[in-house]
């Protein structure tokens, strides 16, 4: 089960980055030279990936133009003004929504 589940999540992330390369969101090879491994969560999660699977929407539809990406993990909210910058998808906490 196990096995069934890491296939799948690989399988989804790999369609997510040739989506992003094929958008031009990031060149061939970026995310293995800048972010793989970068912003794994206490789950195991890539929240690279996870951030990448909703720039897609947010930049091909206009009625995503006001999402937020939520986000526990500490490393991406440490890089978010880099992130926001490059990507302009906003970053936020669980906590900094509830304000």
């Amino acid at each position: 089960m196990v096995d069934l589940i890491s296939q799948a999540l690989e399988m989804e992330r790999k369609k997510v980055l040739d989506t992003c390369i094929s958008m031009g969101i990031l060149r061939k090879g970026e995310y293995e030279e800048s972010f793989k491994g970068k912003y794994i969560d206490q789950f195991g999660c890539d929240s690279f990936v996870n951030y990448m699977s909703y720039l897609i929407p947010f930049l091909c539809d206009n009625k995503f133009k006001n999402s937020v990406f939520l986000t526990f993990n500490k490393k991406i909210l440490k890089d978010r003004d880099k992130l926001q910058k490059r990507f302009k998808l906003k970053i936020k906490s669980l906590e900094e929504m509830k304000k």
